[in-house]
């Protein structure tokens, strides 16, 4: 019984551990990609479609590192979550082992 739960806590960590990756990413993505774009078009393209489209990258950049910010408060929450499980579960366990002893 033990083992099943060290097994699902480990489950959990690895996909907490997975959301973080990927927001960490998209933090990446917004901070060099996005902003080298906006560097470069600015230097090479005037006017108002220009100034439209930098404005996208900015909206753009701003939504994607919303849902960075997102995904990592999920990552947080889910490894909280399995962490007050697994204590949960082993007192849980701890308690019925030395219950069937008595």
């Amino acid at each position: 019984m033990t083992e099943q739960i060290e097994i699902d806590f480990q489950v959990a960590i690895k996909r907490a551990d997975m959301l973080m990756e990927a927001s960490s990413s998209l933090y990446r993505v917004t901070g060099v990609n996005l902003e080298n774009v906006y560097q470069y078009t600015r230097q090479g393209w005037q006017g108002e479609n220009a100034e439209l489209y930098r404005k996208k990258c900015t909206d753009l950049s701003m939504e994607i590192t919303g849902t960075a910010k997102a995904m990592k408060a999920v990552a947080l929450s889910i490894r909280t979550a399995a962490e007050v499980m697994y204590r949960a579960e082993l007192q849980a366990l701890q308690l019925v082992t030395t219950n069937s002893h008595s």
